[in-house]
Protein backbone atom coordinates (compact mmCIF):
# COMPACT_ATOMS: atom_id res chain seq x y z
CA UNK A 1 0.00 0.00 0.00
CA UNK A 2 1.50 3.78 -1.13
CA UNK A 3 1.71 6.17 1.38
CA UNK A 4 -0.65 9.41 0.97
CA UNK A 5 2.41 11.92 -0.59
CA UNK A 6 3.23 8.62 -2.81
CA UNK A 7 -0.45 8.22 -4.04
CA UNK A 8 -1.03 12.09 -4.45
CA UNK A 9 2.55 12.67 -6.27
CA UNK A 10 1.35 9.17 -8.90
CA UNK A 11 -1.70 11.67 -9.25
CA UNK A 12 0.49 14.56 -9.92
CA UNK A 13 2.62 12.65 -12.54
CA UNK A 14 -0.50 11.65 -14.25
CA UNK A 15 -2.01 15.11 -14.59
CA UNK A 16 1.14 16.30 -15.68
CA UNK A 17 1.46 13.58 -18.79
CA UNK A 18 -1.93 14.93 -19.98
CA UNK A 19 -4.38 12.85 -18.53
CA UNK A 20 -7.74 13.84 -17.85
CA UNK A 21 -10.92 12.66 -16.29
CA UNK A 22 -14.12 14.80 -15.37
CA UNK A 23 -14.77 11.92 -12.36
CA UNK A 24 -11.20 12.14 -10.91
CA UNK A 25 -11.35 16.17 -11.33
CA UNK A 26 -14.77 15.73 -9.34
CA UNK A 27 -13.51 13.59 -6.68
CA UNK A 28 -10.34 15.14 -5.74
CA UNK A 29 -12.74 18.79 -5.42
CA UNK A 30 -15.01 17.19 -3.22
CA UNK A 31 -11.79 15.68 -1.42
CA UNK A 32 -10.67 19.38 -0.58
CA UNK A 33 -13.88 20.76 -0.18
CA UNK A 34 -14.12 18.26 2.35
CA UNK A 35 -10.94 19.38 4.21
CA UNK A 36 -11.51 22.20 3.94
CA UNK A 37 -15.19 22.02 5.46
CA UNK A 38 -13.68 20.31 8.19
CA UNK A 39 -10.51 22.59 9.17
CA UNK A 40 -12.72 25.73 9.17
CA UNK A 41 -15.37 24.74 11.97
CA UNK A 42 -12.00 23.50 14.00
CA UNK A 43 -10.91 26.71 13.17
CA UNK A 44 -13.69 27.83 14.65
CA UNK A 45 -13.76 25.79 17.64
CA UNK A 46 -9.81 27.21 18.61
CA UNK A 47 -11.39 30.82 17.95
CA UNK A 48 -13.50 30.47 19.92
CA UNK A 49 -11.39 29.45 22.76
CA UNK A 50 -8.97 32.13 22.23
CA UNK A 51 -11.86 34.41 22.19
CA UNK A 52 -12.52 33.18 25.90
CA UNK A 53 -8.38 33.65 26.72
CA UNK A 54 -8.86 36.93 25.37
CA UNK A 55 -12.02 37.81 27.74
CA UNK A 56 -10.23 36.51 30.82
CA UNK A 57 -7.02 38.19 30.35
CA UNK A 58 -8.20 41.67 28.30
CA UNK A 59 -5.60 40.73 25.76
CA UNK A 60 -5.62 40.22 22.65
CA UNK A 61 -4.05 36.49 21.55
CA UNK A 62 -1.42 38.50 18.90
CA UNK A 63 -0.01 40.42 21.99
CA UNK A 64 -0.36 37.92 24.39
CA UNK A 65 2.04 35.73 21.97
CA UNK A 66 4.38 37.98 21.31
CA UNK A 67 4.98 38.60 25.04
CA UNK A 68 5.02 35.31 26.30
CA UNK A 69 7.36 34.10 23.59
CA UNK A 70 9.81 37.31 24.77
CA UNK A 71 9.49 36.04 28.35
CA UNK A 72 7.61 38.59 29.36
CA UNK A 73 4.59 36.43 30.89
CA UNK A 74 4.58 33.56 33.24
CA UNK A 75 4.97 29.70 32.44
CA UNK A 76 2.07 28.27 33.83
CA UNK A 77 -0.01 26.07 32.47
CA UNK A 78 -2.88 28.63 31.66
CA UNK A 79 -0.25 30.24 29.18
CA UNK A 80 1.03 26.97 28.26
CA UNK A 81 -2.54 25.96 26.86
CA UNK A 82 -2.71 29.38 25.10
CA UNK A 83 0.28 29.32 23.26
CA UNK A 84 -0.71 25.99 21.96
CA UNK A 85 -4.19 26.97 20.78
CA UNK A 86 -2.32 29.90 18.85
CA UNK A 87 -0.20 27.22 17.40
CA UNK A 88 -3.57 25.49 16.37
CA UNK A 89 -5.02 28.49 14.87
CA UNK A 90 -1.67 29.00 12.54
CA UNK A 91 -1.53 25.64 11.90
CA UNK A 92 -5.24 25.83 10.60
CA UNK A 93 -4.89 28.87 9.01
CA UNK A 94 -2.02 27.87 7.24
CA UNK A 95 -3.69 24.61 6.15
CA UNK A 96 -6.53 26.67 4.89
CA UNK A 97 -4.29 28.45 2.52
CA UNK A 98 -3.09 25.53 0.98
CA UNK A 99 -6.03 24.10 0.39
CA UNK A 100 -7.78 27.23 -1.39
CA UNK A 101 -5.00 27.72 -2.97
CA UNK A 102 -3.84 30.87 -1.89
CA UNK A 103 -0.05 29.59 -1.14
CA UNK A 104 0.23 27.87 -4.77
CA UNK A 105 3.32 28.68 -6.20
CA UNK A 106 3.61 27.13 -9.86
Amino acid sequence: MSSPVHTVQKICQFYESGYQDRFLDAALDKIVARQIERDKADLARVEAVLAQFEHDHGMETDRFHRMYQAGELPDDAEMVEWNAFWKMRQRLAERLSILRGDAVSD
